[in-house]
């Protein structure tokens, strides 16, 4: 419930919208992607806990992910936007606040260096494929958008189809060539317990959302089983199956 209150409250006041686009300064916009960034995670595992889907889905925010500085380094560059507004008093505040910090921004697209924020971004961009994995809609027997009174369905197929199936692999494809390229996994010293911790928690976000894709193949086919093969396959994944049911 508080969660809850709290996505509300954060939509309310804008957080879902990225605040590049509003002219705020470097450290409004990297507190406010930070805080809708941990609310989208925290989001994503209590649908996880809970067996069912996110309450923040695909579409309804445009807010990216913070870059990877420190607080240190985002306190200077506040410190120089404000300096050049200043020297160029009576010009657009905009433009000068907030070239800088695009630019560091552009910068992180191809690479992002290892800082204090680079395990909260490992498990931010994870948050974002895992809460697009489990994303079903539903359409009730009612519904006007049916065009005639039927059954209750999803929006998608009732079984994920052999494109879905490849389009969802896709993206987590996807996630392991960003993670491995732009954060650079393998440049990351292993001696250093902060940067091996990164690339083990990096590599097994993969393989946890493979896993995921595994167990919703395993769904589509459970239908077809008989009622034998059927508890047998139940009691062989034993509580994930529970946990999975809601979200396959």
């Amino acid at each position: 419930m508080i969660l809850g209150s709290a996505t509300r409250m954060s939509q309310a006041i804008g957080l879902h919208r990225d605040p590049i686009q509003y002219g705020l300064r470097p450290v409004e916009v990297e507190l406010r992607r930070r805080i809708w960034a941990q609310i989208c995670w925290l989001d994503v595992r209590l649908a996880e806990e809970l067996g069912c889907e996110p309450t923040v889905s695909i579409g309804t925010y445009d807010t990216c992910l913070p870059l990877s500085i420190t607080d240190e380094e985002l306190t200077q560059l506040e410190t120089n936007s404000l300096s050049e507004d200043r020297t160029f008093l009576g010009s657009s505040r905009t433009n000068l606040s907030i070239q800088p910090h695009q630019t560091l921004a552009d910068s992180q697209q191809h690479h992002s260096p290892f800082t204090l924020m680079t395990f909260s971004l490992i498990m931010f961009e994870d948050c974002r494929v895992r809460g697009r994995l489990c994303l079903t809609r539903y359409q009730p027997k009612d519904s006007i958008f049916l065009g005639a009174v039927g059954q209750p369905k999803r929006m998608w197929n009732m079984g994920l189809s052999n494109s879905s199936l490849t389009e969802k692999s896709s993206w987590v494809n996807h996630l392991e060539e960003k993670l491995e390229q732009v954060y650079r996994l393998q440049s990351l010293d292993p001696a250093d317990p902060l940067q091996s911790l990164v690339a083990r928690l990096a590599r097994l976000n993969v393989t946890k959302a493979r896993f995921f894709l595994k167990l919703q193949r395993w769904k589509e086919a459970v239908p077809s089983m008989d009622p034998v093969e059927r508890e047998q396959e139940m009691n062989k994944y034993g509580c994930l199956s529970t946990t999975f049911f809601y979200l396959c």
